[in-house]
């Protein structure tokens, strides 16, 4: 994680085929956003549990559950 002006972030990296050239990275039913292939997106983080999918530019896809807890401060 990262701490920026928005907050702790975290960085999402897929590793994918050489010949992608774009990853689409989605939360739940949101878009996130894209990438370049070898690129991290940077997300900021709310608690909860969520299903993390990454999709390149021929379509192979990825995903995985995610849990999100608040730091006890």
């Amino acid at each position: 994680a990262q701490q920026g002006a928005e907050g702790e972030r975290i960085a999402l990296l897929a590793v994918s085929d050489a010949d992608a050239r774009e990853l689409h990275w989605f939360l739940g039913g949101s878009y996130l956003g894209r990438v370049k292939r070898g690129a991290p997106l940077w997300w900021t983080p709310r608690p909860g549990r969520f299903v993390v999918r990454v999709v390149d530019d021929s379509g192979r896809a990825a995903s995985q559950e995610l849990r999100v807890e608040a730091a006890v401060r």
